[in-house]
């Protein structure tokens, strides 16, 4: 939701997210996270988030669908 935010100024609320792990990650460990908007219509949206660590290996994939909250 920081996404759509920062890039688009708009005010979302999540409707449903999925999320895929593939990997175990330590507690403490340092991820990063990159988002990607896929779609982006006039009432919702689609987000594609990956998760990464230190290695840059892929350890988790979450796709977040979100309603856009008018003004």
């Amino acid at each position: 939701t920081m996404t759509l935010r920062h890039k688009h100024n708009i005010d979302v609320s999540v409707d449903s997210m999925m999320t895929y792990f593939m990997r175990p990650v330590q507690i403490d460990s340092q991820i990063e996270i990159f988002t990607e908007i896929i779609d982006m219509g006039r009432s919702f949206c689609k987000v594609e988030i990956d998760m990464f660590d230190h290695k840059k290996e892929l350890i988790a994939k979450a796709l977040l669908s979100a309603k856009i909250l008018r003004k």
